[in-house]
């Protein structure tokens, strides 16, 4: 819910704005940050599950999400484009969207006030400040900053959030960013969130700074490292800054063993999406790696870019008396499928070294066409084998009987 919301950010200040009833831009803002942190919030406390929190809380935000999706909807139909229900011709369509828009504008209401009850009875967090906080008046930064060191999650999770929608403070947006590396995966997250909000004129350099801040501390948050949403707000940025920290996680995103290889690979499919020139050159640096996950990843996305060099060394690698390496490749060549057929079938020449050629026609098991059919007929032949395992499982499945 709340990542929808967030794609509809613009339209919603062009809405209100156009209305002609709360047409003050600093109303607009305040309303879209309210809503905003408010969606965020309510999205997050539904997903709490009752052995973590107590059953009541989890009931309760799940009600509210649901107040709060229900009651955004008609704005998601109603303004797709941004457009005001006054530019729409048909009569009826803008008096239904105008009725639209004013339950829209009650529900809404009416969940920043059961959200605020929420927030208050369950988190333990004054009802004062939350009064504060969901009518729009000036929010004590100072409680807040303190309410990041709660041992409650929860409390956590609502000072970030509320964070994102005070004044931009020196203080305010160091503390976001100390909250980027909490122990909770989801603080950590919505922390990056808020401080999108707050200080987007020179995000990219503060994502960049945390990226590497990240990889350094080597800190994971179970199956989703913080990593990964940094990157992807950084996908979202233009700029040469933005690219240069994106290719630093291809060959160091630091989140450990476990999850190192995935964060890696996905930085490296942004980066040839963002900037094939420079991905090139990332690549050949890393396919340079000790770390062999960063070297084959790097290789297998030069060979997928027409690079001869790389195939050729994946190729070579089969042959490295590491059986580790040499499995590594094979398991590599065989992702690339047809492309590097012809370079696999190149090693299935007679009196070839048995060790090679036997990888060589498990590979082509995997990913051969129908030109690999006779090579390995040639090679079944030779080993006296039948069947030969390698080529009934080609035929399986180039749907041969």
């Amino acid at each position: 819910m709340a990542r929808n919301l967030e794609g509809h950010a613009p339209w919603s200040s062009v809405g209100y704005q156009e209305s002609g009833e709360n047409s003050n831009p600093a109303r607009i803002a305040m309303w879209t940050k309210r809503r905003r942190y408010a969606a965020d919030y309510v999205a997050w406390l539904g997903n709490v599950q009752p052995d973590e929190y107590r059953a009541d809380l989890a009931a309760a935000a799940s009600a509210l999400a649901k107040e709060v999706e229900e009651g955004l909807a008609p704005l998601v139909l109603l303004y797709p484009m941004g457009a005001d229900p006054s530019t729409l011709r048909d009569s009826g369509r803008v008096r239904e969207g105008q009725r639209l828009l004013e339950a829209a504008r009650q529900r809404h209401e009416e969940a920043m006030v059961a959200l605020r009850r929420v927030a208050a009875t369950h988190l333990g967090l004054d009802p004062e400040l939350s009064r504060e906080l969901f009518e729009g008046q000036s929010p004590k930064s100072e409680v807040l900053l303190a309410a990041l060191s709660d041992t409650n999650a929860g409390v956590r999770m609502f000072a970030v959030l509320a964070l994102g929608a005070v004044e931009a403070r020196p203080s305010t947006v160091a503390a976001l960013e100390k909250a980027v590396g909490d122990p909770h995966m989801h603080v950590a997250e919505a922390a990056l969130r808020s401080l999108a909000r707050l200080a987007p004129a020179d995000l990219d350099s503060r994502l960049a700074r945390l990226m590497s801040a990240s990889s350094r501390e080597r800190k994971v948050y179970g199956d989703g490292p913080i990593q990964r949403h940094i990157l992807f707000e950084l996908s979202r940025l233009p700029g040469k800054t933005a690219t240069e920290a994106i290719a630093a996680a291809v060959s160091d995103p630091g989140t450990g063993d476990d999850v190192a290889p995935a964060i890696a690979k996905w930085a490296a499919q942004l980066l040839r999406d963002r900037d094939p020139d420079r991905a090139r050159e990332v690549f050949r640096e890393a396919s340079g790696s000790s770390v062999p996950h960063v070297r084959f990843a790097a290789l297998a996305h030069l060979a997928d870019m027409d690079d001869p060099a790389a195939l050729s060394r994946l190729v070579e690698t089969l042959a490295a008396s590491d059986d580790g390496e040499a499995m590594q490749a094979a398991s590599t060549l065989a992702g690339l499928g047809p492309r590097a057929e012809d370079a696999v079938l190149a090693c299935l020449e007679p009196g070839g070294d048995p060790r090679v050629v036997s990888l060589c026609a498990r590979i082509l098991a995997r990913m051969g066409t129908e030109k690999s059919l006779p090579a390995l007929e040639r090679l079944a032949r030779a080993a006296g084998e039948s069947p030969f395992p390698p080529l009934e499982d080609l035929k399986k499945r180039l749907g041969h009987d």
